[in-house]
């Protein structure tokens, strides 16, 4: 009996199985084609890499690096992977999936980053196609539309920008669609599910998922509602009364679930901290002028429309305009294209929201993020749709028009992926093997200390240590830290710390910030400040900086900590007419000696713990943190 329902069970499969293949089109098989294309050449690249092809000092794909190997190494993804009680700097969906293939196969937290840039290409690719195809109902714009949003260039995901720009807000927008076509619980719930998701992966990547969901929600509460006959428009009450209350309910349920996923991450920036972000040092565009914000919105539309930088941009700008301007040429509006103009609209409100935000509460959402999220999707979706109307004029040669087009794109694609995977600067380090000092480094912290102990340094040699091992510090780059912390005060901690002339306040701030560990690198002085071959101070790198207040005044003058004043910005790599400027309290080491840098005050504190030298030369160093207690 058990024998006889396994075969009829394998009938059944092989019949659907069979059935599936035969439903396929060419097109599908096409889309075969371009995956494997995608992995051969993502397979070959990745496996060049002996490191991540990102700086080690401050470079993004590190920091994913560290909060991999911190929720690996046993840490909360729902805590900061950096400081102890902050929240994540980046939110933890991505650094989730790659640990938890990290786990399943027993990779190292570098390779579970490569393996899992695999599955997540695959499953991107395989999601916008299927997204693509329910929006257009077109197979062969679908396909189009894949190579437009995701170029190869857009691989290989290792950080969580990435994976929300290619991923999770496109899987937002399908469950919303099909939510849009189906208007049932399962279709609601699933829509939350993905709503949540968002939430937790990425902050300005979920504000421009609630702008849509907002939007989305009046249209279809209101303004769906609204019928045009015989050239004059009217209100359907009767469809109004009908169906406001069901749709009212099935919005309820998406806001409810994605809110309460959401909150996983964003409960305490909402209901502790109220929004109120700590962090002076987010250094973007000052968007409180006008001519600041009407330069904005022409660079916006100007990368979107006008982008002629390369021959596959100059087809996308060409197509973009023509799907733009046929939305809004069409005598009938089939659902597809109404999704189009209420992502049309969302683009725009979500991106120039300071246009109003600014004058009325001087303030904004990041819209140089937005515009990231937003006018990538836009551009692709309706490039797609200038593609599907100028080809609707080749009647029966369209199949090959579209073949073509698509055959032109995939070259173009290929060749702006071949030229940077040959002379981007990044991926040339990436092939290059970490410095061996930092592979000790990292091998002796994995191993003889705990995912929570704290170490003290530089901002970039903590940001390091950080980045190839997961372990806390005191200190570290600004924007690499939660917009609630107030990192000002760890600078100014931290300066007292290593540069004060105070031994009870150094031991009692010691015992306070439960410092475990210094950090000391050949690299210390570098990280800060640069010096000419005379010696003479010329610009710096990333020193401890706080704001010129009386507060930090005092307290640098108190302790004897050792600085310098300037009216400038924080990052010497960040500058313009637009970006701002601050009064700012440098400070300095105690002692410009590479070796020793610090007040020796501190050293009664210190143990050596470990240490590397490279020729002879002492290169790297650990001390454990002693007699504070």
């Amino acid at each position: 009996m058990r024998g006889d329902f396994l075969v009829g069970l394998l009938e059944k499969l092989s019949a659907k199985a069979k059935a599936f293949v035969k439903s396929l089109k060419w097109q599908d098989y096409a889309f075969i084609a371009l995956l494997a294309i995608y992995l051969v050449l993502q397979i070959n690249l990745l496996s060049s890499f002996k490191q991540l092809p990102s700086p080690i000092y401050g470079g993004d794909y590190y920091f994913s690096l560290g909060s991999v190997q911190h929720m690996m190494s046993g840490g909360n993804p729902f805590v900061s992977s950096n400081v102890l009680g902050s929240e994540p700097a980046y939110l933890p969906l991505y650094t989730i999936l790659v640990s938890v293939v990290g786990w399943i196969f027993g990779l190292s937290a570098f390779a579970a980053m490569k393996c899992f840039a695999m599955i997540e290409l695959v499953l991107a690719l395989t999601l916008f196609y299927l997204f693509s195809n329910r929006l257009f109902k077109n197979k062969s714009v679908a396909l189009i539309s894949v190579m437009l949003y995701l170029p190869l260039m857009s691989f290989p995901v290792l950080k969580y920008l990435q994976f929300t720009i290619t991923f999770t807000l496109p899987a937002y927008l399908f469950a919303m669609l099909y939510f849009y076509e189906k208007r049932n619980l399962l279709s609601a719930i699933i829509a939350g599910i993905i709503f949540g998701l968002l939430g937790i992966s990425h902050s300005v990547g979920f504000v421009t998922g609630v702008f849509f969901f907002i939007i989305f929600s009046i249209y279809l509460l209101f303004f769906e509602h609204l019928k045009k006959k015989e050239k004059k428009w009217f209100f359907d009450q009767e469809a109004f009364k009908h169906g406001f209350l069901k749709t009212l309910v099935f919005f309820f349920v998406i806001g409810l679930i994605g809110s309460a996923i959401a909150m996983l991450y964003w409960f305490k920036p909402i209901f502790v901290y109220h929004g109120v972000i700590q962090q002076p040092y987010l250094f973007t565009q000052d968007l409180s002028l006008f001519s600041a914000q009407l330069k904005f919105v022409w660079d916006s539309l100007k990368g979107a429309f006008f982008n002629f930088s390369t021959l596959f941009d100059v087809f996308k700008s060409i197509f973009l305009i023509i799907g733009v301007l046929s939305i809004f040429l069409l005598k009938k509006y089939d659902a597809s294209k109404k999704f189009l103009i209420i992502f049309l609209i969302t683009a725009f409100v979500g991106s120039f929201h300071f246009l109003l935000s600014e004058p009325l509460l001087k303030t904004n959402l990041s819209p140089v993020y937005m515009v990231v999220f937003c006018f990538g999707l836009l551009t692709a979706l309706f490039a797609a749709l200038g593609v599907e109307v100028i080809t609707s004029f080749a009647k029966k040669y369209k199949p090959y028009v579209l073949i073509g087009l698509m055959l032109l794109l995939l070259i173009l694609n290929m060749q702006q992926f071949v030229s940077y995977a040959k002379n981007d600067k990044w991926i040339a380090a990436g092939r290059q093997p970490l410095s061996p000092n930092l592979v000790e480094m990292q091998k002796w912290v994995l191993v003889n200390t705990k995912v929570n102990d704290v170490f003290l340094s530089t901002n970039e040699l903590n940001f390091a240590l950080n980045g190839l091992t997961g372990r806390k510090e005191v200190n570290g780059r600004t924007s690499h830290n939660s917009m609630f912390l107030d990192v000002g005060k760890r600078y100014a901690v931290a300066a007292v710390m290593l540069y004060g002339n105070d031994s009870e306040e150094r031991k009692k701030l010691l015992r306070e910030y439960s410092v475990d560990y210094l950090y000391w690198d050949y690299y210390w002085i570098q990280s800060e400040y640069v010096f000419d071959d005379t010696g003479k101070l010329t610009s710096w790198y990333d020193p401890l900086i706080v704001e010129d207040t009386p507060v930090y005044n005092e307290l640098m003058k108190k302790y004897n900590v050792s600085f310098f004043k300037q009216h400038t910005w924080p990052d010497p790599a960040v500058k313009g007419d637009y970006i701002k400027q601050l009064d700012l309290i440098f400070i300095l080491p105690s002692q410009f000696n590479i070796t020793h840098p610090w007040n020796p005050g501190l050293d009664k504190y210190l143990e050596e713990a470990w240490s590397y030298s490279q020729g002879g030369v002492l290169v790297s160093r650990i001390y454990k943190v002693v007699s504070v207690d």
